[in-house]
């Protein structure tokens, strides 16, 4: 009886001990982590120089507005109708296009690439109009 008890006791802890032991998981590998913060990282550093390219941009085609409009001022009367008309154009396209900006800068992940594509065709939307002016009064 005394080696049934023994033996009872011997499968009972090895029982146990591999219940427990099923249980006990390894801790999961950080090797993802690091790849998602790269991968953040590197969307931001896009963000910011797609940021700064389009201001960059947009400085540019404000201060070739700004010429225009300085340029109106030794036109004709009716030229300088025209061309005031065009340039307030212009100015509402400038202001979506900072809107636009403004949105980009604090834009989710999500949808950031939305908002780059909406802002880059409003650049060059700006662009077209800037260069079509500067075309009909030459």
């Amino acid at each position: 009886m005394t080696r049934n008890l023994a033996s009872i006791t011997l499968a009972v802890v090895l029982a146990v001990t591999y219940v427990s032991c099923d249980k006990v998981k390894p801790p999961l590998p950080e090797l993802q982590k690091p790849a998602a913060a790269n991968a953040a990282t590197a969307q931001d550093t896009q963000r910011r120089a797609f940021t700064q390219a389009a201001h960059k941009e947009l400085d540019e085609l404000a201060k070739a507005i700004g010429e225009l409009r300085q340029k109106a001022g030794t036109l004709n009367a009716q030229a300088q109708a025209k061309l005031n008309q065009e340039q307030a154009k212009l100015e509402a396209q400038k202001l979506e296009v900072e809107r636009l900006l403004a949105d980009l800068e604090s834009a989710t992940l999500e949808n950031w690439s939305g908002l780059k594509e909406a802002c880059g065709s409003a650049i060059e939307k700006l662009k077209a109009g800037v260069a079509g002016i500067r075309k009909s009064a030459n």
